[in-house]
């Protein structure tokens, strides 16, 4: 995150408690954060805050071209539910600790195939290979305590509407009505938490 100043820092910091609770819980479907920081604003550069997570490697088929989880999975329909099953008990697992991911779409999946080849006979024996993930919990606190928090003249609503329709159409296609409400025009509501990442999931 660039140009983040001092309030920003306050809630970045609770983001990054956030991210270590999540790494702690050691779900192989949950990330693992491996460190995070806050460079605070100078004359010559803006503040940033950043965290470093473990890697997913980006999956590519033999000839390089990136592997679409959707298309991967469409073939394998038993592995589709048991990964479908695995997110579910990640979010389970978030949702026990008090944590909601509050951004939760297609995006917010990353994925690898271990030894993916599409050459090989048997699918399963190619599905077995595959790690997915819940991701992008940059909003989970950030977002909680900006609609929280806001007062006038001070970062808020507005902020997190355009973080969300930043993001491509699609991800609009996994909004419970109450978030699609809120992006629109709407006041926040609290159906926009636990119940909105059932949903999106």
């Amino acid at each position: 995150y660039v140009g983040i100043g001092e309030l920003g820092a306050t809630l970045w910091r609770q983001e990054a408690l956030t991210l270590e609770r999540i790494g702690s819980l050691g779900h192989g479907a949950l990330p693992t954060m491996l460190d995070s920081g806050y460079l605070p604003p100078t004359a010559d550069q803006p503040g940033v805050a950043f965290v470093r997570t473990r890697a997913v490697e980006p999956s590519v088929d033999a000839d390089g071209n990136p592997v679409d989880l959707a298309d991967f999975l469409l073939e394998r329909p038993s592995e589709a539910v048991r990964h479908l099953w695995l997110l579910a008990d990640a979010l389970a697992a978030i949702h026990d600790c008090r944590i909601i991911h509050r951004n939760l779409w297609s995006g917010a999946i990353e994925y690898e195939t271990v030894g993916y080849s599409d050459q090989a006979d048997d699918p399963d024996v190619v599905a077995r290979g595959l790690r997915v993930q819940l991701a992008r919990f940059e909003m989970s606190g950030m977002f909680s305590n900006l609609l929280r928090s806001w007062r006038p003249g001070r970062i808020g609503p507005s902020e997190v509407r355009e973080f969300l329709l930043a993001q491509p159409p699609r991800s609009r296609m996994f909004a419970s009505p109450e978030r699609l409400r809120f992006i629109f025009g709407a006041e926040a509501s609290s159906a926009q938490d636990f119940a909105g990442d059932v949903f999106g999931l």
